[in-house]
Order: structure tokens, then sequence, then C-alpha cells
């Protein structure tokens, strides 16, 4: 498509760093603020929005393969109510080279999620302490035993900890995400996996390139002149 030519970048992650570095203190994102009981909406620019997911990718890095030593693509999951910590977490994992993010709806059965897992040959899962008890369940099966999971909602991955670290550069970023030039090979790389809904039975994954949503966004922009304006922003209504 020739769009996508034209384009400064070619992934998602791309779109994101372009923006942060072209028009870093515009607005990003609105979310409810929990300090304020979630009463009031909270800003993130885009220079923020890109420090806080740095810094967090940085510390789901320390449970991954190194770059260096493995060309093998690891497929996370996330398995979380959708919130800002979800979205931020989302980002997160398409930063990290070699991973493929695979955002998994928290409504699924065990076994549907347990069907998931397996098809994807998922072998990080993010998640919250909500949805532990379920998963340890699955981790007693023989097939699920080195399933790690981390949970967003512990000490260490706290997002309103992030959160406070929006204007602090993450400066060892360059160490674990490396600076991507804009090629095809970027273009057609899985980064994304979605599932169906699984009505008539178990949900299907679906393997997803930088292509399929940067022309999406395209086609949706030439339907609609409407659909992205340049002080447009992501609302989240809150946990669903």
């Amino acid at each position: 498509m020739e769009q996508l030519i034209r384009l400064p970048f070619s992934s998602i992650t791309g779109a994101l760093e372009y923006q942060a570095q072209t028009r870093p203190e515009k607005n990003a994102i609105l979310y409810p603020d929990p300090n304020t009981n979630s009463t009031e909406y909270a800003s993130l620019t885009y220079k923020q929005y890109k420090n806080i997911t740095d810094h967090l990718a940085v510390k789901i890095s320390k449970y991954l393969p190194p770059s260096s030593s493995s060309e093998v693509t690891v497929t996370c999951g996330l398995l979380a109510a959708d919130d800002i910590g979800h979205l931020l977490s989302q980002y997160a994992l398409l930063k990290l080279p070699n991973v493929i993010m695979f955002p998994i709806a928290v409504g699924n059965s065990q076994a549907a999620i347990e069907h998931l897992l397996k098809e994807t040959k998922t072998t990080l899962l993010l998640t919250t302490s909500r949805y532990l008890p379920m998963i340890q369940i699955i981790q007693e099966q023989q097939e699920f035993q080195s399933l790690k999971v981390l949970l967003l909602d512990s000490d260490e991955f706290n997002i309103e900890h992030l959160l406070q670290k929006k204007d602090v550069e993450c400066t060892i970023v360059s160490d674990v995400i490396p600076v991507k030039k804009k090629d095809d090979e970027e273009f057609d790389k899985i980064v994304i996996i979605l599932h169906s809904s699984g009505s008539t039975a178990y949900p299907k994954p679906n393997y997803l390139t930088n292509r399929y949503f940067l022309i999406n966004t395209f086609v949706y922009s030439s339907i609609n002149k409407d659909f992205w304006k340049e002080d447009d922003a992501i609302l989240l209504w809150g946990t669903l």
C-alpha cells in the first residue's frame, strides 16, 4: 500500500515513538484518576506515555530470554481488566523484541483460556491477583507447569508507582529495546494475537502484523475524515 511507504515508521510502537518525538507535550491518554476515586480524569502526554511504557518494558524484559542470545519468538499473554494498567502493559510488551503480545478477554472460561494458552504456546502471562487462583489451577497441568506468571498488581509492577515516573526518562531502555529502522520486515512482523469470541466453540487465535493495523488506520481515515484529528486523545472509560 503506497501510503505505508510514506510513513516515518513501520510499526505500532514506531508510531508512538514518532509522536513522542514530534509532539511530546500533546495529550495522548485520558484515564480515570485513582486519586479521585475515578471521579475525574488524569492525562498522559505522548512523552509521558513513552516514559512509562519504557520503564515497564525494562521490568518485563528481565523475565524473557536475552534478545541477543535467542531469536525465538515469545508469546506473552495479558489477562487483566481493561484499565490504564492494561493499556500500558500492551504497549510495553509491543516494545520488546521477539515478543508477540496476546490480550486475553477476561470473560473467557477457564477451559477457553487453557485452550488459548496451549494454541498460542504462551510462555509468559501478565495478570492480576483477581485471576491468579484460576491460573494456578491451570498450572497444575503438566503442559502448563513452565508457564511464567507476573502479577501486574505486585509491588514490582505497581502501575501507580510507574505513573509517578511519567516525567522520568528510562536511561537503560536502549539496552533492552533496540532502535528499529523502517523496513518491510518490520511491517510484516507478527506482533499481536487477537482471539475470536468463541460463541459456538473455543475461541480461535488470529495472528496480526504491523501492516494489518497501519493499513486499517488508513482505511478508516479514508472512510471518515474525522476518524482521527491532531488534538484527539485516547479516552479510557474505566475498568470493563
